[in-house]
């Protein structure tokens, strides 16, 4: 094998490390990478000697740190990540505005959660019956902190 398809394999066995650092979850391509280059150079000792089998470890290492480093750079990882964020909230209201008793209606199916409509507040509800269809009058059962629990009116 020429020292030529010896390097080759060596920098496919490092692109496929790189690979599996930054694209490819798992193992095995990471593995196949590290087999790769292994064997590239493995391959060099055997066909071209001591000294240049020792000049293409020392290249091997060498580019490797120098991906490594490069590849863990804060910069790296901020454009290969996901910057979003979660902008939700939970079903906040005042616990005077609504109490235990007060009625309203119910603006969508509680299946049995759903929305409705107390005291001209939306807000999220949770039926104690099963399902409420849409329209429906309820009464307020119970608040849990953000919780409110109803049940149908008639």
């Amino acid at each position: 094998m020429s020292l030529t398809v010896a390097i080759l394999i060596i920098l496919l066995g490092l692109i496929l490390l790189l690979l599996e650092i930054l694209v490819i979850p798992g193992i095995i391509v990471g593995i196949i990478g590290v087999l790769l280059s292994i064997g590239g150079i493995i391959s060099v000792y055997v066909n071209q000697g001591n000294t240049a089998g020792n000049m293409v470890l020392l290249g091997t290492l060498v580019s490797t740190a120098i991906m490594i480093y490069f590849t863990f750079r804060s910069n790296t990882w901020k454009k290969v990540s996901i910057n979003t964020s979660i902008d939700g909230k939970v079903n906040t209201f005042n616990t005077e505005q609504i109490k235990a008793g007060e009625t309203g209606v119910a603006i969508s199916r509680l299946a049995p959660s759903g929305k409705a409509l107390v005291n001209g507040i939306q807000v999220e509800v949770h039926s104690m019956e099963g399902y409420i269809n849409e329209g429906t009058s309820i009464i307020i059962a119970k608040v849990d902190e953000n919780k409110i629990i109803v049940k149908s009116k008639s």
